[in-house]
């Protein structure tokens, strides 16, 4: 059995992204900062999608590891709470977090880009 860590998390994402197509070239794009705002708002659509295939990826975990991937998911969304990304949502505090939970749901590349921009350590 692999315990749950951060390689697996995004393991994990990616999977679910597999399962409803991969749209890795616009994810690749978004994490280059090249994809228009039709792109990047299409990937939001694609959500409606991609959530419910983790969710069938989480629902064969065992508990000590769903807990460890929610444990891994708050500590990146903490790692993105900052005044640069909500500037760039309607003001309230759930489009803040649907903000901070997009970037974490289009993987490990844009996450990394947005975290890097932010002046982010690994």
């Amino acid at each position: 059995m692999t315990m749950m860590d951060e390689q697996r998390f995004w393991s994990l994402m990616e999977l679910a992204w597999q399962a409803v197509g991969g749209r890795s070239e616009p994810r690749e794009k978004l994490a280059q900062g090249k994809l228009s705002d039709e792109g990047a708002a299409e990937l939001s659509e694609a959500l409606d999608e991609v959530l419910p295939a983790l969710h069938d990826e989480l629902s064969a975990l065992p508990a000590d590891e769903l807990l460890a991937f929610d444990r891994i998911l708050e500590r990146k969304l903490y790692e993105i709470d900052r005044t640069e990304v909500q500037r760039h949502t309607d003001g309230s505090d759930d489009g803040f977090l649907y903000a901070r939970g997009f970037i974490v749901a289009m993987g490990k590349a844009y996450f990394d880009a947005v975290h890097s921009k932010l002046g982010g350590v690994d």
